[in-house]
This record gives structure tokens, sequence and C-alpha cells, in this order.
């Protein structure tokens, strides 16, 4: 069950920029990840998942490095050790470098080499390139940076004689001593207690000879078969790339945030807001789509796993920061949506005053030329037919009439002017 080298995986994570994302999709169908991984009796239950989360995972190139191709800038050595690669890209913006070795070792030399791997993964170099470069290079024909995700996961399945010290002080004292030294890669000292912050799901512990616990950044198991362990792998770096997605959303959720700040107090402005609202709900259908597909474990429903999933979903808080980004997610559009309302109405108003000005603007015109213009028609029909041309046009004896009939008409329409324009005004302030 459990060979004589220890297998120990390091997965990195980084965020693409959308570019090279464009990039990787236009590229087309590449190997699942599951897919690349010997699943055993697992293999069944992911015979659905075409359109789930772990099948977006694709394994966009792989290969073999030597020792001699790592270094550290302060020159520290780094572990002796011949590594497969993979880069996996969950077809988003979430990128992981694996690297995973086999060694013939002891629990307190893991421990220190984990150490090194993470804490100093920043000075790692690969063919003297740092590892967001070099990770680049190997998936894209452009130049392109790749941003450090905070997270960093170490899988150890250990060989067969730390293995087996790890099952016995696990058995003897309830906690193992070894197990510990490598969750917390720390393998300096004995302690007394095991700290709460390192679980052990039941269900890797449920023989004699199996051991198996993990914090949020390392995961430890003992006496498993192979099947299991890529089982677990596959869960635990599907999670991790759930946490990825999550901060991205987080992140845009925070900036779109401060954007409504700017346009607060600001003459609201329509297309702004209604970019704003769309995509706001581009970013619900990510959070829906992106992140709780990942953590849901409906897909796989294998008790081992599913255990697994729920402990290491805790210790890497996701239930609780995908419930405080939704939080965040639904005020942000609620506040999007009274801003779209409230720059609509706004507009509309706006668009109703500017009619009433030109109904007004027409009522004034016409209280001019409509009058004044058929009274100059009655200037010449009747110069021509009744009365001498040389009378005057202020002569009252003669056109009294359609003077009066005139400035009646002139006066009414705009009294009707005012009317409205007086009735609009209070209309606004109300």
């Amino acid at each position: 069950m459990t060979g004589e080298n220890n297998r120990i995986i390091h997965i990195y994570t980084f965020i693409a920029p959308k570019t090279l994302t464009d990039e990787v999709l236009a590229q087309g169908p590449a190997e699942s990840f599951e897919s690349s991984l010997p699943l055993g009796r697992f293999t069944i239950h992911l015979a659905h998942l075409e359109h789930q989360a772990t099948a977006q995972f694709r394994v966009l190139a792989e290969g073999r490095l030597t020792s001699a191709q790592l270094s550290l800038k302060d020159e520290e050595s780094t572990p002796e050790a011949t590594y497969a690669w993979r880069i996996i890209s969950d077809c988003k913006r979430a990128i992981q470098l694996h690297m995973e070795s086999s060694r013939h070792c002891t629990s307190a030399d893991i421990a220190q080499d984990l150490s090194i791997m993470c804490h100093q993964r920043h000075q790692l170099l690969i063919d003297g390139l740092p590892l967001p470069h070099w990770t680049a290079e190997q998936i894209s024909t452009a130049p392109t940076e790749l941003a450090w995700e905070q997270d960093v996961l170490q899988i150890v399945a250990a060989g067969a004689e730390p293995g087996r010290i790890m099952v016995q002080e696990r058995v003897n004292n309830g906690f193992s001593h070894s197990l510990d030294q490598i969750i917390l890669r720390d393998a300096s000292g004995q302690r007394t207690h095991r700290p709460p912050a390192i679980k052990s799901p039941g269900m890797l512990n449920l023989t004699p000879d199996q051991a198996g616990s993990h914090g949020r950044g390392v995961l430890a198991v003992a006496g498993q078969d192979e099947n299991t362990v890529n089982a677990i792998y596959l869960t635990a770096a599907t999670l991790l790339a759930g946490l990825s997605r999550l901060r991205i959303v987080r992140r845009d959720v925070t900036e779109k945030l401060k954007h409504l700040r700017v346009l607060e107090g600001d003459d609201v402005q329509l297309n702004r807001i209604q970019d704003l609202t769309e995509a706001v709900r581009k970013l619900q259908l990510d959070l829906t789509v992106g992140v709780e597909t990942y953590v849901d474990g409906i897909h796989l429903p294998e008790l081992v796993v599913d255990e697994f999933r729920k402990s290491f979903q805790e210790s890497l808080g996701l239930i609780t920061s995908l419930a405080s980004t939704q939080s965040l997610l639904e005020s942000l559009s609620r506040v999007s949506e009274t801003y779209l309302a409230e720059s609509r109405t706004e507009r509309e108003r706006r668009n109703v005053r500017i009619r009433e000005t030109w109904q007004i603007i027409a009522l004034v015109a016409s209280a001019v030329i409509f009058p004044f213009g058929l009274l100059l028609s009655y200037f010449g029909m009747s110069t021509n037919l009744d009365i001498p041309p040389e009378t005057s046009a202020f002569d009252m004896n003669a056109y009294g009439v359609p003077w009066l009939i005139t400035l009646l008409s002139s006066s009414v329409i705009l009294v009707i002017a005012v009317a409205l324009s007086i009735r609009n005004r209070l209309r606004s302030s109300a």
C-alpha cells in the first residue's frame, strides 16, 4: 500500500492576466487534470463531471526538473530531488504549478524541505528565473506576468518507514509528533499537545495502520493507497483553485465598491451605472459557477473524500469567506440597482424638463407668431377689399376689433405658458 519513498507534492498558485486566459482558451482542448491521475475506484464518481469544477482543470504543460535546475537567491541548497511538474489552469485566471518528487528521508527532513520550498518560494529560481516568470514561459509565447497568490499547498504521502512511525505514534499517543512536524513545517523539538489548527479527518485514520492530518497549507497521510492519495490531491487542488477564484471575485467586488464611492455625490451617469450593474451580474455568475461549484461535494459522493473536503474547507476558511463575499456582493448589487433606478429616474426627469421647456418656448412663439400672423393676413386682405390703402395699421377705428382679438389671443396663450411653467416648477420642487 505504501512505497519505500515519500511522495511530496508542492502546489504554487498564481493569478494570470485575462490576456493569458484568452490565449489558453484559444489553444483548444487539453488533457483534464483528473484524467492524468490514477484514481481507481474514485473514477466512477468523476464520470459525469464534464461541466463541473474539476473538469475545468486543464494540464497546460508538463515535464521534469532536476535539483540542479533549482536554486535560491541566497544560495542555500534546495532539496536533492527530481521533480515531475505540471502547470494547471482552471480556464479562468487561476494558474497552479505542481511539482512532485519521490524521496527517501525522515519526517524531520521532509519538514525542513517543505519549509524551504514554501517560506522561501519568492527566492526560489528555476533555470535562473523566479517561479512566476518560469511558469509563464512554459505556457505563453508572449511576455506574460503572473502574480503570486498567497496560497501554497504541500502534500506528503509518507513512505514505509516514516509512515510506520507516524502510525505507531498515533496509536500510542492519540496524535503523531512526526506528522505534526511535517504539517507545521518545523522539525524542532517535541510538542506536548496538538494545535487545534491541525485536523485529523476520521476516514484518514480509520484503521490502525493509517494516519492522516492536515493544516491550512500541508496535508500528510500514511498508510493510504495511491488512488486515495490522488483523490485527496485532486480535491485539495480544486478547493485551492476555488479559493483563488474567490479572492479574484473579492478583489473585484472591493474595486466596484470603491467605484461606487466615486459615483456617490456625482451627477449620476446612467451609462456608467449600467456598466457597473452589468459587471455586478457577471461577478454574481462568477461566484456561483466559479466558486460555489468547487465547494459542493454532491458530484463526488465518497466518504473519504467528502469528509476530507469538509475538513479542508474549514481549514481554508472557504465557506466563511464565500459567505462574506456573497454578502458584500449582495450589498453591491442592491446599491448599484438603487443607483441605476435613481439615474434612470433622474434622466427621465431631465427629459421631462427639457420637453416641458420646449413646450413653453413653443407656446410663447405661438403667442407671437400665430395671432400677429393672422392680423397681418387680415391687413393684407382688408386693404385690398374694404379699407383704403393709406389707412394706418394702428388706426383703431379701422382695425380696433382685429387688434383686440389678436392681443386677447396672444395674452391667453402667454397665460397658459406661464401657468405651465409655474406648474412644472412646483412639481419639480415637490
